[in-house]
């Protein structure tokens, strides 16, 4: 005989069973509906001054996807040369976000500046000074002073993968 069919019992217990079911999947819809989607969530990403000059990385508007990097030395590239210039700033980027930093398209169409090693991978466990190593591709020199933009820092959130070594990948589209 089941617990209900007894006489004595009421279905008290059975409300508050249905009760809690119901405050229970309130509960989830309401963090459902209360977390953003992953795309809205901001991570959050540390950066240490290690100079006075040096400036947090900065979008110029806020639709931009590059954070402008600022030189914390001045330099002279004569053409055809390169140089490793400072921006005075370590990062601390969190697992599974990596930073690129990449060329800006102003010097590049402007001065024939551009990045050596472009885009410059910035890996979650490197906690060094960040530092942009510039060419001058023209004919021209070209002079860096502190806090000029110099670069832009790109955030890539990434994802973790398993290697597999496979006979055959099939045939390309």
């Amino acid at each position: 005989m089941h617990y209900w069919n007894y006489p004595h019992h009421n279905h008290l217990g059975l409300l508050v069973v249905a009760g809690l079911l119901f405050l229970g999947l309130a509960f989830i819809i309401y963090l459902i509906l209360k977390t953003p989607p992953r795309a809205q969530r901001r991570t959050e990403v540390r950066f240490v001054k290690l100079s006075p000059e040096a400036m947090l990385p900065q979008r110029s508007h806020d639709d931009d996807i590059g954070y402008d990097l600022r030189a914390t030395e001045g330099c002279t590239l004569w053409p055809g040369e390169h140089q490793a210039i400072g921006t005075g700033l370590a990062v601390h980027l969190p697992n599974e976000v990596a930073g690129f930093v990449v060329p800006r398209s102003g010097l590049a169409a402007k001065h024939a500046i551009t990045i050596v090693n472009s885009p410059g991978l910035i890996d979650p466990g490197y906690r060094g000074e960040i530092k942009v190593v510039l060419q001058n591709t023209s004919k021209k020199t070209f002079h860096v002073s502190v806090g000029d933009r110099i670069a832009q820092f790109v955030f890539i959130s990434t994802l973790p993968v398993s290697l597999l070594e496979a006979a055959d990948l099939g045939e390309s589209n």
